[in-house]
């Protein structure tokens, strides 16, 4: 018996009548960092995860997928992805305004 590394849910293998039932319980194989960040092809950093919690995690580094996880605040994965997108642009500021002032400082 395998689980999905996410929501701890059974999974199981394609071709399988469980796997029939309940698509959303098919087995997958999930880049726990996305190979968009990490840009590195490591099998350690490899998962199963179940086909819901694959295909709704998509590119989201694990931490945001995760906090999605146990908060639920966002409701769909459009929204979850907005969230993301402007978590990236605070951080894309605050880490330019840091920047800004570190070069006043040397002036």
């Amino acid at each position: 018996m395998t689980t999905c590394y996410y929501c701890k849910q059974l999974t199981y293998k394609a071709k399988t009548p469980e796997a029939k039932n309940n698509p959303e319980a098919l087995r997958t194989r999930d880049h726990y960092e996305p190979k968009r960040f990490t840009k590195v092809v490591d099998k350690g950093l490899v998962v199963v995860a179940c086909y819901k919690c694959n295909s709704t995690k998509g590119y989201q580094p694990p931490e945001v997928f995760e906090h999605y996880l146990r908060n639920k605040t966002a409701t769909t994965l459009k929204e979850m992805r907005e969230e993301f997108d402007l978590f990236v642009y605070n951080l894309t500021r605050l880490a330019f305004q840091v920047g800004l002032k570190e070069a006043n400082r040397g002036r």
